[in-house]
């Protein structure tokens, strides 16, 4: 998917020399390494990744081999710090925005950590395949104390998503932006395939002891089954399962 909107649009990116790079949200840095460092000039300055995880950034400390890089701790919910406030030529976040409480500080301080004249390059869902799924674990009552509602995109509730996006962008400063409305499909060579995708961002696994995890995933998968709408298409004699869903696409300039 980050791959798919960065080719389509990284002739709106405005690459400079000596780029100063940071990513919100990094996770294990896959997106990074296989979809984003290609695209960048080899004569960038620096590159840090952040994540809110002490996990995924002792992984990335030990795995990630991206030159001129760095990761820590950041929370876009918070104000950044002041040695990242106007700081960098490009900020990239990859489904990060509509997993955030409040997107409106978010966007906000993107905007604070770009240069004048920087750009942030963002994906996100309006309403991701799963938030159907997640919005009934919220009301289980076996699972609801294990927020589950966490997993449930911010604007889920509303009537148009993409209108209350526009909103918390203007409101976060920027004035010169796109914000690009793709329907996207994947593929998934299995059912089993889709849902370790699905369940593999599933953050609300770490409220939930040990001893009930496999209960627990069990159920999830229930809502799984019964909630997410696969197409199944026969190619070649081979089963395969096509999952639709609306991806946005933030590019924003701070003037």
């Amino acid at each position: 998917m980050a791959n798919v909107a960065l080719k389509k649009w990284n002739h709106a990116l405005n690459w400079k020399k000596n780029e100063s790079i940071l990513e919100i949200g990094m996770g294990p840095g896959y997106n990074s390494e296989k979809s984003l460092i290609p695209l960048i000039p080899k004569d960038y300055n620096e590159f840090i990744g952040s994540d809110v995880s002490k996990e995924m950034l002792d992984y990335l400390n030990k795995n990630c081999l991206i030159p001129k890089s760095k990761f820590v701790f950041l929370d876009v919910m918070n104000e950044p710090p002041v040695e990242y406030q106007n700081r960098f030529d490009h900020i990239f976040g990859f489904t990060v925005m509509h997993r955030l409480i409040k997107p409106r500080n978010g966007f906000a301080s993107v905007f604070k950590m770009l240069k004048p004249g920087g750009t942030a390059f963002l994906t996100f869902f309006d309403r991701a395949p799963i938030d159907d799924v997640f919005d009934r674990m919220r009301f289980n009552t076996l699972w609801n104390k294990y927020k589950q509602g966490e997993m449930v995109s911010t604007h889920y509730y509303t009537e148009d998503p993409y209108k209350e996006y526009i909103k918390d962008i203007e409101a976060a400063g920027f004035e010169k932006y796109w914000l690009d409305k793709d329907e996207m499909t994947y593929v998934f060579g299995s059912s089993e395939e889709c849902y370790n995708l699905l369940t593999s961002v599933n953050t609300s696994m770490a409220y939930i002891p040990k001893e009930l995890h496999e209960k627990y995933s069990e159920d999830l998968r229930k809502e799984l089954d019964r909630g997410v709408q696969f197409t199944k298409i026969y190619k070649n004699g081979q089963e395969t399962f096509e999952l639709k869903f609306n991806q946005l696409i933030l590019i924003g300039n701070k003037l």
